[in-house]
């Protein structure tokens, strides 16, 4: 039985490597732009007379305008396309970029922050476009490649800011933003496929009544109309990223101030401290991208990196040194970061119809986290030191049961076998 058509990724198949190619490059492109021009805002903003509390309100805005677009970006992914979604979320970027740039006032900076956190909600959809045809340990490894990316962009941003504004004057950085932003539009639109096709078409495409086939596989529900209804394990999955989030945020937070207190307030012994701990992540997504995670699957290297974030945690609860909560803090970014790219590589799996929107939710869900995490970390730390330690400790335990939940409330369909075809009519 032919399960392949045109523009569609057979789901036994990696993707094809422009595709991968594509998001990778288009992603880097786009977050060292944003790498940029967030270097630059702060400057930017106090040349047009704004305050420091509106500076803080600039980034709230985009925050919220992030939180808000993320899953409406994803749903338009699965409704539209990959490439359509990508394509309007760089727009966005890049009207955000032109109004920081040459805006007269303070509404063009908060224009351009809010069209910027529309077109910052696009990790979801590069998630899912790597997903498109892919098992799910290759999924694994390209998720691993887009964070490497992403962590390369981050840091280079900074430096490409300061070197293009010594060569080329105050806009020279802002119009490296705009020709990345542009870039990553023309390497989506070239190298990405159209519209896959969804609901009934997939009947006519498979040639198979009653059978889809999806970017990730078999989904045996009824052709029809686009609906956002996720699996109880999806959900479940969203509860657990939730809850490792907001364990990883309090628990950081709080090592922070101890870190800084250890280091006897020593800004060069504080960086070589934050050096170390960033290591962590990157070795993480490293090791995705090798397939030592994709080995175990992503089930298994989730409760793995779980236990690890446990171990790290209880080191620096226990520990009574800077050697300890800076071994104990970078063991729990390094499983964080794992972390993240399993519960992106699950959810996708267990959300076949809408894989852009649950993992589109799923980043709003994370940034939301963030925000519930620091405010829940200042009240834990005024009421006891290991407060916000004891705490992270049960949020991770918590996002572990629900991982094993999984398993227990989902069980796979059966698949379609050539041994039992369709009887005829009567």
């Amino acid at each position: 039985m032919d399960l392949t058509h045109p523009g569609w990724p057979n789901p036994t198949e990696t993707p094809r490597p422009r595709v991968a190619a594509g998001v990778l490059l288009a992603a880097t492109c786009e977050t060292l732009a944003t790498a940029i021009v967030a270097t630059g805002l702060a400057p930017r903003a106090r040349d047009l007379g704004a305050s420091m509390s509106t500076i803080g309100l600039l980034y709230t805005s985009l925050s919220i305008a992030t939180l808000v677009a993320a899953p409406l970006l994803g749903f338009l992914s699965d409704r539209a396309g990959r490439r359509v979604a990508l394509i309007a979320s760089a727009a966005c970027s890049l009207l955000g970029f032109a109004c920081i740039a040459w805006g007269a006032s303070e509404a063009f900076l908060f224009a351009g922050m809010i069209l910027r956190g529309l077109g910052g909600a696009r990790l979801g959809v590069e998630q899912a476009a790597l997903g498109d045809g892919a098992g799910d340990r290759t999924h694994l490894r390209l998720l691993g490649a887009l964070a490497v990316c992403g962590t390369f962009a981050w840091f280079a941003g900074p430096l490409a800011f300061g070197g293009l504004e010594q060569v080329s004057g105050g806009q020279g950085p802002m119009w490296a933003a705009l020709g990345l932003t542009t870039l990553s539009i023309t390497l989506v639109a070239t190298l990405l496929p159209g519209r896959l096709p969804r609901g009934a078409d997939d009947a006519v495409a498979m040639q198979t009544p009653g059978y889809r086939t999806s970017a990730r596989g078999p989904d045996h529900a009824p052709p029809g109309s686009f609906s956002f209804a996720l699996r109880p394990g999806a959900v479940l999955l969203l509860l657990a990223g939730l809850a490792g989030a907001v364990a990883l945020v309090i628990f950081s937070a709080s090592t922070s101030f101890d870190i800084y207190r250890r280091s006897d307030g020593d800004a060069t012994r504080m960086a070589g401290v934050v050096t170390a701990m960033a290591v962590g992540p990157l070795v993480a997504q490293v090791a995705a991208i090798a397939g030592l995670a994709g080995a175990l699957g992503p089930r298994r290297a989730a409760l793995l990196s779980l236990a690890v974030a446990a171990a790290g945690i209880g080191l620096v609860l226990v520990g009574d040194g800077l050697l300890s909560t800076v071994v104990g803090t970078g063991l729990a970014q390094a499983a964080s970061a794992l972390w993240l790219l399993c519960l992106a590589s699950m959810l996708a799996a267990r959300a076949p119809r809408e894989e852009g929107a649950a993992l589109c939710t799923s980043q709003s869900l994370l940034a939301g986290a963030q925000v519930a995490g620091g405010m829940a970390s200042g009240a834990l730390l005024s009421t006891h030191a290991a407060a916000p330690g004891l705490t992270a400790l049960l949020l991770v335990g918590v996002a572990a049961a629900l991982v094993f939940l999984v398993a227990r409330v989902e069980s796979p369909a059966p698949e379609p076998t050539s041994s039992s075809p369709a009887s005829p009519a009567s």
